[in-house]
């Protein structure tokens, strides 16, 4: 049926939950990358969170994917400023997830986005080098989840990146941080009835 795993599926999750969980490791996590036959190709920390990006190659040694990992919430990490992290979840507002004229109707929420936003300018080039034939993924646990998804949708919105390229985004017990700007479609949607009332009108039909 269409609720079944299939193999292919099994083993995306299964690389996706062990490369997020190594961005929880204290110190050097290249080692747990390349145990994974994987190669470290960056990684940083913010007072929040931790990141890595790693690649995978076939026997030509030619990328065939590239994971962008990220951390959720390690409160007992020493590195993480607990009260800056607290700050942020509790920013729960809706803020736009992208601006401009092509702009989906979604909300994103604002301490998770700026979370996210402080590590872009690091992560976003190695989005934008995917080597020719290469799959783009995105996974992390928890907050990470749900920052990695933030990111999976900036590579469309930002950089123009083709979902064709993308695979879908593992996460693993991540909150819900994008939701439908009603206000907004409603507009939208007002817009879109005028217009169709207008060209009716004009055409000498009714509506």
């Amino acid at each position: 049926s269409d609720d079944e795993i299939t193999d292919l599926e099994l083993k995306g999750a299964s690389v996706a939950v062990r490369l997020a969980s190594h961005v929880y490791k204290i110190g050097d996590i290249e080692p747990w990358v390349r145990r994974e036959g994987f190669t470290l190709m960056a990684e940083g920390e913010t007072n929040c969170t931790r990141w890595y990006v790693c690649d995978k190659s076939d026997g030509a040694n030619a990328t065939t994917q590239r994971w962008v990992v990220v951390r959720g919430a390690a409160w007992n990490n020493e590195n993480v400023d607990r009260v800056r992290l607290s700050t942020q979840i509790g920013k729960a507002w809706p803020s736009p997830l992208h601006e401009g004229k092509d702009a989906p109707p979604v909300v994103v929420h604002t301490g998770v986005k700026e979370m996210a936003d402080e590590f872009w300018p690091d992560v976003s080039p190695w989005i934008t080098s995917l080597p020719d034939g290469a799959r783009m993924c995105f996974t992390g646990h928890s907050l990470g989840g749900s920052m990695a998804m933030l990111l999976m949708a900036w590579s469309k919105l930002r950089l123009g990146m083709s979902l064709g390229v993308m695979e879908p985004c593992w996460t693993f017990g991540s909150p819900p941080v994008l939701a439908s700007d009603g206000w907004e479609m409603r507009k939208r949607r007002g817009m879109d009835l005028s217009e169709t009332v207008a060209r009716a009108a004009a055409g000498g039909s009714d509506w």
